[in-house]
């Protein structure tokens, strides 16, 4: 067989196999779950013991957190028979656990997706501590919930906190997106993922909010931050927008890009990147301070200072910018 006639015959037998797999697929309604062998069950076990903490340790077991409408304290546990899930109460703390007794071969393949979850339900008075760790769970915070100091941490699943408080939040995951929305946190924000996107809409940090990523992109709107506000990212952009900052704020990017629209700070803003570019959109600070090396700056500022444009470093009334080949070019906002 010639080359060409192996590379033809390849490209038939790959095109086959894909048409197979679309027709399989377009059978059971594109749910490629009903390709796993695994079934699962569902029950509901209230939960009488009084607990001030909750503990998980997970694989792939989504954790969701709710109010419960009635003030019942209760799980609705969902697991398949050779990946259970267990709840436990002891000392005042609130421990689920996953085990996974599959053979090694049993855990090869494209389609065993894990389906195993957790839902919580608490009454609105309690506010118990939380210490979540999942591989590739997904957590879910909503309605209402109220928590103490709260930590969650995954390697890819998402973390989605909704309309839920805490005294003190930390997320942190690899690969999974974070979104925060409606959070009010007096003690304080922590955001850290790998590659994953963090979101932060309509969130207030009464003492410090950090977010940082690698890849990431971040997106805040409608953000407050009594204390230090800190964003550090290499790759990944920020969108910022309506974000008010009562102290120091420190933007830090390698390659990343910065938009800001109506940033408010009342303190000094530190802003330093390498390529990135910077952009303002009627914002202001007591003092902006800029560096980069070959990153742009522009945009509007809420100065009364004259507009400045060209390559170099430039400054105006309340914002420098330190710049190596970078083009500058500031104007008042009307």
């Amino acid at each position: 067989m010639t080359k060409k006639s192996f590379l033809i015959t390849a490209f038939v037998l790959i095109l086959a196999g894909g048409l197979l797999f679309l027709f399989a697929l377009s059978r059971v309604g594109f749910d490629v779950k009903k390709f796993g062998s695994r079934s699962y069950e569902t029950e509901e076990i209230p939960l009488t013991e009084p607990f001030t903490s909750i503990r998980t340790d997970l694989m792939d077991c989504s954790v969701t957190l709710n109010v419960d409408p009635f003030d019942r304290t209760r799980a609705v546990l969902t697991c398949s028979e050779d990946s259970p899930v267990t709840l436990t109460v002891e000392g005042g703390v609130l421990t689920v656990t996953q085990k996974d007794t599959r053979p090694w071969y049993r855990r090869v393949g494209f389609f065993e997706f894990g389906g195993a979850s957790v839902e919580l339900y608490l009454p609105h008075d309690l506010r118990p501590d939380l210490h979540a760790e999942s591989m590739s769970g997904d957590f879910r915070a909503g309605g209402l919930v109220g928590l103490g100091a709260a930590q969650v941490k995954t390697v890819s699943g998402d973390i989605e906190w909704n309309g839920a408080s805490a005294d003190k939040l930390e997320v942190r995951t690899s690969s999974g997106d974070i979104s925060l929305d409606r959070a009010s946190v007096p003690r304080g924000i922590t955001v850290d993922t790998t590659s994953g996107d963090v979101s932060l809409n309509d969130c207030t940090a009464a003492y410090t909010l950090l977010v940082h990523t690698t890849s990431g992109d971040i997106q805040l709107k409608n953000v407050s931050s009594d204390g230090p506000l800190t964003v550090e990212t290499v790759s990944g952009e920020l969108k910022a927008e309506s974000v008010t900052a009562e102290n120091v704020v420190n933007l830090k990017s390698t390659s990343g890009d910065f938009l800001l629209g109506d940033f408010i700070v009342h303190e000094t803003c530190h802003i330093k990147t390498t390529s990135g570019d910077v952009h303002f959109l009627r914002s202001s600070a007591e003092d902006f301070k800029v560096q980069t090396v070959s990153g742009d700056v522009t945009g509007t500022l809420l100065t009364e200072a004259d507009h400045q444009w060209g390559k170099g470093d430039q400054q105006g009334m309340g914002w420098s910018v330190t710049t190596s080949s970078g083009y500058v070019s500031i104007y008042p906002a009307e």
